[in-house]
This record gives structure tokens, sequence and C-alpha cells, in this order.
């Protein structure tokens, strides 16, 4: 067997969105679930596979399940399966025999020697080209693989989770994604909801980013002022926590008094404002409905057809509601 590279836990395990107790930030009904669900599963050792819209926070619903399972004390590896060409990729993730491709000077343990007993997250899987999905499927069925340029096996322990944005179910259909290695990934399925539907979650997940970013800017901020907290409400946040997260860290660099002021905030979060203030009419029976709904979906963890149940309407209106209200906010994101 070879030996493991060297790897500071500390340093892999290391992320400022999630607290020592490994427990999601947040409040609302469909966070309560998942943390709920997390605290399940954690202790299996049963594939996951996480979905969710980019930015929610799916690789911290990963390390949530590392550090809540047995394999806590062992490395957590994750990996951007949509960050490398496919044949880097397969070398990151099982390493190389030295001189198997041109560049290739040194033998590499790749990450799942690295991840041994431990737990290793593919982020966004679906893009895995089919040549790596075969090999990945294999280490699932018999918990070994060989290296790039190596006809040696190399044995391995490690729990595999897997997250998406992708509708993988269709991704199947059209031949894109293998069905056997769908169904190994898919035994659990966990959704993370998009920061839009998650209600109260917005303005706790803001002064947590505030407590850590002060910190880490050396700043004396108190909080946030109401016209700020009223800005960080009024936007629609298309990119979720991380575009928070990103949102709280430019306000607590650009802040100069004690606490949070809008004009700290990035100038589309600040615009969010000045279109809510400037709205001098009434909203219109579509916009409290619409309203309506996300709160419903907020209570019912994502759920249409809870959330019409609920409001008594039909899941065809809740869904025709949402699907405006997607298009709106995309036709007047600066993004």
């Amino acid at each position: 067997m070879q030996s493991l590279e060297k790897i500071s836990l500390a340093q892999l395990n290391q992320n400022a969105d999630m607290p020592p107790d490994g427990q999601l930030q947040g409040s609302s009904a469909s966070m309560n679930r998942l943390n709920d669900d997390i605290r399940k599963v954690a202790p299996t050792q049963a594939s996951v596979l996480i979905y969710g819209e980019t930015g929610t926070g799916k690789e911290l619903v990963a390390r949530a399940l590392h550090q809540q399972s047995p394999r806590a004390k062992h490395p957590f590896v994750a990996v951007n399966c949509a960050g490398l060409p496919e044949g880097l990729l397969e070398s990151e993730l099982f390493g190389h025999k030295r001189g198997a491709f041109t560049n290739a000077l040194q033998d590499r343990s790749g990450r799942f020697l690295t991840a041994n007993h431990g737990t290793l997250f593919l982020d966004e899987v679906g893009e895995l080209s089919t040549t790596v999905q075969a090999k990945l499927l294999r280490v699932l069925q018999e918990r070994n693989f060989e290296p790039v340029g190596s006809d040696v096996s190399i044995r391995v322990d490690i729990r595999l989770l897997a997250a998406t944005h992708r509708d993988m179910a269709a991704a199947v259909k059209r031949g894109l994604f293998r069905a056997d290695l769908f169904y190994r990934l898919n035994v659990i399925r966990l959704t993370v909801a998009p920061l839009r539907q998650r209600g109260d979650d917005l303005e706790i997940l803001a002064r947590h980013f505030l407590e850590f970013f002060k910190a880490q800017h050396h700043k004396a901020l108190r909080g946030y002022c109401p016209a700020a907290l009223a800005a960080l409400q009024a936007h629609l946040w298309p990119g979720n926590v991380r575009e928070l997260r990103n949102a709280v860290e430019h306000a607590v660099i650009f802040a100069s008094g004690k606490v949070v002021h809008r004009t700290d905030l990035p100038p589309d979060v600040r615009a969010a404002t000045r279109h809510h203030r400037r709205a001098s009419l009434p909203p219109t029976l579509e916009q409290i409905q619409t309203r309506a709904i996300l709160r419903a979906l907020s209570n019912t963890g994502g759920s249409t057809k809870e959330a019409a149940l609920q409001l008594n309407i039909s899941q065809r209106k809740v869904q025709y509601l949402l699907a405006r209200s997607n298009a709106s906010s995309r036709s007047t994101s600066p993004l």
C-alpha cells in the first residue's frame, strides 16, 4: 500500500462558513429540515447527492456530513469536477506514475488516496466525462483503482459525496450521464434551498459573516444600520449565500464607522434599496401572491406541492408565479 501524503487535517477541514458543531447557519423551516437530515445521514456510509443552485452552499452540506460522521478525524477532500479538463481531472482523482504523460515528472497519489479513511467530495459531478464516470463507477463498486500509467491496484476506504446544480435524472435520459453511476451516487438526495426561499436566514447569515470578516479585517463593527439591513433584504441574491458572503466582506472593508451603512454595500445591493423606495404604488396582486408563495416554500422546504396545499391554490399556479419571479430577477440582475 502506498503511503498517504502528509496533509494538515485542520487545513483540509477549515471553512469560515461552518460553525464548530457542523451545523449549517439558519433557522428557516428548510434549513432546520436539512440539518435534521444531515444528522440522520451523517453517521452512515451511504453515498449522498447534494442538489442546489450555484452558491447555495452544497460544499458546506458535504462538510457538515463529514464533521458529524465517524470519519471526522480523517481528511475531507473536495474536488471541483468542472474546474479541470478530462486528462488532468483523471490524474487529480486517481494519481499517476512518473512518465505516464508529458510533464509527469514524479509519482502523484491523487485525491482518492489522500482521502483514504475520510470523505471525498466531488462538486459539479454532472460535468464528469464518460471516461472518468466509468473509472469512478469501478472505484465505488470495487473500492480500488489504478493510477494513470500503472497496472497496480490500490485499495481505498472512503465515503463519497457529490453535488450538482443540474437535473441529473434528465442528464441520464439524454445519455449524458451513466444511469448505473447516478444510482450509485443518488442513494440519499439532499437539497439546499436558494437564499430567496430561506426567510429570516438572510439576516442570520449576514450577521454571521459580519462577525467573521470584522475579525479578519480588524474592524470594530457593531452591526448594520437599518438602511443597510433593508438593502440586504430587498436584494434578490441570484448568487445565493456566496453572493451574500462576498457582499458582507465588501461592506466590512469599506466601512469606516461603528456600523455598516448602505453606502458600504456593493452598488447592486444598494440599488435594490433605491428601487424599493421609489416604488410608491402598492404591490400588485401577483406580487402579493408571489411573496406568499416564497414564504410558504420556506415553510415547506421548497416543495411546490405542499406550498400549493398550504395556500389553497393549484401547484401549476405556484410554478407559474415562481417562473415569472425568476424571469424578473434575471432581467434586473446586473449579472
